[in-house]
């Protein structure tokens, strides 16, 4: 119901018989506009707004939008909202869930999954989608089973586990 590609291929350079999942353009696996988001992220991180808010409105302007101002927390949260616009659908929001820390301590993750999170919320309680209250053949409650800290991390596979003769250990939840 919900799979999308961020790029378009040409009718002209489409392969015959057309099959999506080989076609001979290349995917950008990163763009300009996310190096410049990271690099305001930690410019901000370092206390240097003014840099921070250059990248960042070096984004926006070329969409015409008007340009950040501001300083300090409302500067990192305006980051991380144009990361979440600018980069919809690329694959990186997972990441920046996890590694985003909240004024609480807590990563947004923690703030978006789990029995409580925004994410589980929406979907459960509050959305008006008719494709989220019909649809019978996808779950509803995606990440109400999220746990912390176990799921801050991947477990390591048992294979490299093995491997190093018990020198690395399984990360904690996962046994």
């Amino acid at each position: 119901g919900r799979c999308n590609m961020k790029l378009f291929i040409p009718v002209g350079k489409r392969p015959s018989p057309y099959d999506a999942a080989h076609n001979p353009l290349n995917i950008r696996l990163l763009r300009y506009a996310e190096v410049l988001l990271m690099y305001a992220e930690v410019e901000n991180q370092l206390g240097h707004d003014s840099e921070a808010q250059w990248a960042l409105n070096e984004v926006r302007s070329r969409v015409h939008l008007s340009p950040i101002t501001s300083t300090g927390k409302d500067l990192r949260d305006a980051i991380r909202t144009e990361r979440r616009l600018e980069l919809a659908l690329e694959g990186t929001r997972l990441d920046d869930l996890r590694r985003w820390k909240m004024d609480d301590g807590k990563t947004m993750m923690e703030h978006v999954f789990g029995p409580n999170g925004t994410f589980v919320k929406y979907n459960m309680e509050t959305s008006t989608d008719p494709y989220e209250t019909t649809n019978q053949l996808e779950n509803s409650n995606e990440g109400i089973n999220f746990q912390a800290p176990r799921d801050l991390l991947f477990a390591i596979p048992n294979s490299e586990i093995t491997m190093s003769n018990g020198s690395i250990k399984q990360n904690p939840g996962y046994n």
